[in-house]
């Protein structure tokens, strides 16, 4: 049963990343379709962020502008750390890059979170599926669960990140910040 509902939130919220298809049969083939999926998904994000720094006051786009250092802080460090654990396999720099290109897909829906272009309603919905079937359809008890469980607890890259995209979002979209703070967790570990 754990399974069928852990493959159904996998469903939820990866529907984007299946949507590349690649047909590769060596490693080679597919690390550059990993490549490619990422280079894809960085060209979406850097667009999608130049059109919001357009749009924002100053104050805000100074504030996207550090908070945005601070997410590619995270990323290059955690992607390498996937890549490092696996290295000198060979299928060490398809994580990598699929490492990079999923936390780019997550970044860019964030990006567009803040603009009010997308409102999370993957997150909301697996939220929403979390809390039926394990709290009662209590989601802040869901919520809670998501706050404390922090696998880069000592990632100062992403506790900075996190603080900073926070305080964004709670300031554009008065998001509270533990909903922030679980959203991001949950984006980032699934």
């Amino acid at each position: 049963m754990r399974k069928i509902i852990f493959l159904s939130i996998l469903f939820l919220v990866s529907q984007s990343s299946f949507s590349k298809p690649c047909d590769a049969q060596t490693n080679n083939d597919l690390e550059r379709c990993a490549q490619a999926g990422y280079e894809s998904s960085d060209k979406q994000l850097n667009s999608s962020y130049a059109d919001l720094l357009k749009k924002l006051p100053e104050v805000d786009r100074k504030n996207l502008i550090v908070t945005q250092r601070a997410w590619i802080g995270f990323k290059e460090k955690y992607c390498q750390s996937q890549f490092d654990s696996i290295r000198p396999g060979e299928e060490a720099g398809i994580d990598k890059w699929t490492c990079l290109d999923t936390i780019t897909e997550s970044r860019a829906k964030e990006i567009g979170y803040l603009a009010g272009v997308s409102g999370m309603e993957e997150f909301r919905r697996s939220l929403k599926l979390m809390a039926n079937l394990y709290e009662h359809g209590d989601t802040e008890k869901v919520i809670s669960k998501l706050l404390t469980y922090n696998a880069q607890r000592n990632d100062q890259n992403w506790i900075n990140y996190v603080n900073l995209d926070c305080r964004m979002t709670n300031s554009r979209l008065s998001e509270e910040h533990n909903a922030c703070v679980a959203r991001l967790n949950f984006y980032r570990d699934w």
